[in-house]
């Protein structure tokens, strides 16, 4: 297809650095942030009617819907109540519904912070931001700094639930194996926090624990656990 560039960076830059990559070369309005993994089943270009001057990124929702998909941006008590298991113990709990736009809406509605696998935005207002944050290697997390900067700019991030795009949720993380995404999921997130100016020694209690309770049962290694302290 004469419309597709190919483009070959010669080395692996990270999920962040692949799309900063390819958004220098881009030359439409819009930028189209896409997972491998995840297959159109309807036309989505209606998520092109909710831009305005404060609007600058909007996303489609993605089937099967798990609530991770869309959140409200990571403070100590939310990442704690999640990473610690609480929002899979009481997923009927209001902090759990709160955190996860549960019910969702059935208008189009702000969302704080959805997952990287499919969000349009404007590329100046992408570049004014920063792009990604290349740091956050090879992925996780910059999908979470990227919108945490949206807000901060005074911007705002729109999901339409009635436009719909299929995803295979959790392929690289099966792919890397548990105990390799944990690592990386969890250095990430301690980037994270560090880069906010949160104080990282909670952080790294909360992770430390969530990894210890994990390796009680048997779901991933205690020498990680001690590893993520030592960080």
């Amino acid at each position: 297809n004469q419309n597709i560039k190919y483009l070959n960076s010669g080395k692996n830059l990270g999920y962040g650095g692949g799309i900063n990559f390819g958004s220098n070369y881009a030359e439409g309005k819009y930028l189209f942030f896409l997972n491998p993994d995840v297959k159109f089943i309807e036309p989505l270009d209606g998520l092109l009617n909710y831009f305005n001057q404060k609007t600058i990124a909007s996303c489609p929702l993605m089937v099967p819907h798990k609530n991770f998909q869309l959140r409200k941006l990571p403070s100590l008590f939310y990442f704690s109540y999640d990473f610690l298991g609480f929002s899979n113990f009481f997923p009927n709990f209001f902090i759990t519904k709160k955190y996860f736009y549960e019910p969702l809406p059935k208008e189009p509605f702000e969302v704080e912070q959805p997952a990287g696998a499919a969000i349009l935005i404007e590329k100046e207002k992408f570049f004014e931001i920063g792009k990604f944050d290349e740091d956050f290697y090879p992925l996780y997390f910059e999908d979470v700094d990227l919108s945490y900067r949206i807000k901060e700019k005074g911007y705002k991030i729109i999901c339409v639930p009635d436009l719909k795009v299929k995803h295979k949720i959790g392929l690289s993380a099966e792919k890397m194996g548990r105990e390799e995404f944990l690592k990386i999921y969890t250095k990430n997130a301690l980037k994270y926090f560090k880069k906010r100016n949160k104080k990282i020694f909670f952080y790294k209690i909360i992770i430390s624990l969530g990894i210890f309770l994990r390796a009680l049962k048997g779901k991933v290694s205690f020498k990680l656990a001690k590893e993520i302290w030592n960080w």
